[in-house]
């Protein structure tokens, strides 16, 4: 199985992604990137709050990785 970190912006297309590469069985997904302003607090993509990005991550039981923006 190979191992991947998924870009995860917060939304439906991401979850969609995880639930895909989970159910192939042939990618272990180790972590989910994303990147956050560091301004505001929340996902630079689609804005959502930092604190909901990791509850995501909690919940689906994969390491989150964040990279802090301007």
């Amino acid at each position: 199985m190979q191992k991947l970190i998924l870009s995860w912006s917060g939304g439906k297309d991401s979850a969609m992604s995880l639930y895909e590469l989970r159910r192939g069985k042939r990618y272990e997904v180790i972590g989910l990137l994303t990147t956050v302003t560091q301004d505001y607090d929340r996902i630079s993509m689609h804005g959502v709050r930092s604190i909901l990005l990791e509850q995501q991550a909690e919940v689906v039981g994969v390491p989150l990785r964040k990279i802090l923006i301007l």
